[in-house]
C-alpha cells in the first residue's frame, strides 16, 4: 500500500461502492481524503482492513496483514489454500516418519507400537525451541526474552479446553485432529489472533512462512 500509493485510492473507491445503500452514501467523498493516514477510522477500518473476511462486521474488523491472511482469515478461498498446504505437509511428515519406522522397526508407521526415535527427537526439539531465548522487539527496543511454557505447541486436551472456554474457534480442534503430526511440531498453533504479536513471536509461530527452526532441521537431517 505504501509502495503503491494508487492502491489506497482503489480500496477507498471499492469501499464507497459497498456503502451505496446507506443513508450517508452521498456524504462520502468520491476520492480518498488527503489526511487519511491521520484518520484512524479510515486508516485501520477501511484502508488496512482485510478485504476478504466473510464475517466482517463494524465491531469486528481485522487488519489484512500477512499473519491474518495466512492463518486467521475466514475467506473460503484462503481456507481452501490452507487446507491444501496442511494436507501436503501432513502427508510429507507421514511419509518421513513411515520411512523412519521401516528402518527402525521394520514395519510401517501405522503398525509400529511407538513413535520412532526421529519423531520423538523432532517433537522434543520443537518444544524446546519454543522455550529458547530469542531477540524480540519490546517497547521499540530489541531485548532477549523467552517463554516459560509452551503456548504454540499444545496437547489436544489443551485445545479442547480452550474451545470449551470459547477462547478458540471449534475449527481449531478439527485441524488438530486432521493434522496431528503438524500439531506435534507446532506447524498448527493454538494462539488467538488478538494475542498473536509479530514483535514477540518465536520462529515456531511463523512456520507458515516456511522457516524451520535450526534444531528441528538438524534433527531431520
Amino acid at each position: 500500500m505504501h509502495r503503491y500509493p494508487p492502491l489506497a485510492n482503489q480500496i477507498w473507491t471499492h469501499w464507497r461502492k459497498t456503502q451505496q445503500n446507506t443513508p450517508y452514501y452521498e456524504n462520502i467523498p468520491r476520492t480518498l481524503p488527503k489526511d487519511w493516514r491521520k484518520n484512524e477510522e479510515i486508516y485501520k477500518d477501511i484502508i488496512k482492513a482485510c478485504p476478504f473476511c466473510e464475517q466482517r462486521t463494524i465491531n469486528c474488523i481485522k487488519l489484512g496483514n500477512l499473519e491474518h491472511l495466512h492463518i486467521y482469515c475466514d475467506s473460503k478461498h484462503l481456507q481452501k489454500v490452507r487446507t491444501h498446504c496442511n494436507q501436503k505437509i501432513e502427508e510429507a511428515l507421514h511419509n518421513l516418519f513411515d520411512f523412519a519406522a521401516k528402518r527402525e522397526f521394520n514395519c510401517s508407521m501405522d503398525e509400529a507400537r511407538c513413535n520412532t526415535t526421529l519423531q520423538e527427537n523432532l517433537i522434543m526439539a520443537a518444544r524446546e525451541s519454543e522455550l529458547q531465548e530469542w531477540p524480540i522487539l519490546k517497547a521499540d527496543h530489541i531485548i532477549h526474552d523467552k517463554r516459560t511454557n509452551n503456548i504454540t505447541i499444545r496437547s489436544r486436551h489443551d485445545v479442547q479446553l480452550l474451545v470449551l472456554l470459547k477462547k478458540l474457534n471449534p475449527s481449531k480442534l478439527d485441524e488438530f485432529d486432521k493434522y496431528p503430526l503438524m500439531a506435534q511440531l507446532g506447524f498448527i498453533h493454538a494462539i488467538l489472533e488478538e494475542e498473536f504479536n509479530m514483535s514477540t513471536v518465536t520462529i515456531i509461530d511463523i512456520t507458515f512462512l516456511g522457516f524451520f527452526p535450526k534444531k528441528i532441521l538438524h534433527q531431520a537431517l
